[in-house]
């Protein structure tokens, strides 16, 4: 039996206090891994951690604008809209990387499911019956953090 962690984080990792490129970094080598859980896992904070960066300069142009030049504000709203598109690209590497994820595991639920016709004996239960608490939950925040 095949199976897939996602990382070795804890659960509930908080994208806000994560740098982004540190989670853009560990999921390059999920990835280079074939974890494609602990992919989807990472690249879902990094997005959320470049939108979080975006919307807190965003801010500080809003609250700031009268004592900032110009030219600084206008390098400010290049860095946000760096940071935007960024989010939304590891948006969809993360999301790529959940489908493969499901992918993966349908395909090796039907598998089995054949083997076990083909042979009279093995295991039918799906794959993400036997995964831990953790695991299932570390799951359900990823798909949430997507979707």
């Amino acid at each position: 039996m095949i199976t897939e962690n996602t990382t070795n984080d804890p659960p509930h990792p908080s994208p806000e206090n994560s740098d982004p490129f540190d989670l853009i970094q560990r999921g390059n080598a999920c990835e280079a891994a074939s974890n494609r859980w602990g992919a989807a896992d990472f690249y879902s904070r990094a997005s959320v951690a470049l939108r979080q960066r975006a919307d807190t300069i965003s801010s500080q142009l809003r609250q700031d604008c009268k004592s900032m030049s110009n030219k600084y504000k206008e390098e400010k709203r290049k860095v946000v809209s760096l940071f935007r598109g960024q989010s939304l690209e590891y948006l969809y590497k993360a999301r790529y990387f959940l489908m493969q994820a499901l992918n993966f595991e349908n395909d090796q639920d039907r598998n089995r499911a054949l083997e076990v016709s083909k042979t009279g004996s093995g295991v039918l239960d799906p794959l993400c019956s036997m995964i831990t608490v953790d695991e299932s939950e570390k799951r359900r925040l990823i798909f949430e953090r997507l979707f």
